[in-house]
């Protein structure tokens, strides 16, 4: 008995079929991964600033734990973008954090060192995070802040 042969249409049908099925698994993943950040994290320092370096390690880890959903930013005074955004947000202290919804519009902002429990705490304000809990209330001044072309000893 003689096996029939594939057409070309079916073969062409088949194809298509696997083509449409890998685009729609395509488009699925980029989407879930192709969203609009609901925070901007905003690290500002100044040059020479010992407590600015500080916050280094501290950006580093946020980063780390929620890059993939807060678009988190360090800027220097001396740069282009940091000397628009002291004059923007009135930075008169460094190290500065400003966090901004999606709007733009500032919902956070400490001029300071803070550590990762506090930003944890921020975030989780905004719904980010394992648990939207408690509001931040451990945002403390630190002791050590500068103000602009001020160097510390």
């Amino acid at each position: 008995m003689r096996t029939k042969k594939p057409g070309l249409r079916a073969m062409a049908n088949k194809t298509f079929a696997a083509a449409a099925v890998l685009a729609v698994f395509i488009t699925a993943g980029c989407s879930s991964l192709s969203y609009n950040k609901k925070v901007r994290y905003m690290e500002i320092s100044g040059r020479g600033c010992y407590v600015c370096e500080r916050m280094d390690p501290v950006v580093d880890e946020i980063s780390k734990e929620f890059g993939n959903v807060v678009d988190i930013s360090t800027y220097s005074e001396t740069s282009d973008a940091g000397t628009d955004l002291v004059k923007k947000y009135n930075i008169t202290k460094f190290p500065s954090n400003i966090m901004t919804d999606e709007k733009g519009d500032v919902f956070f902002r400490y001029d300071g060192l803070l550590d990762v429990p506090a930003i944890r705490d921020i975030l989780r304000t905004r719904g980010i995070g394992v648990t939207p809990a408690v509001a931040v209330q451990n945002a403390r001044p630190s002791a050590v802040t500068k103000t602009p072309g001020e160097t510390l000893k």
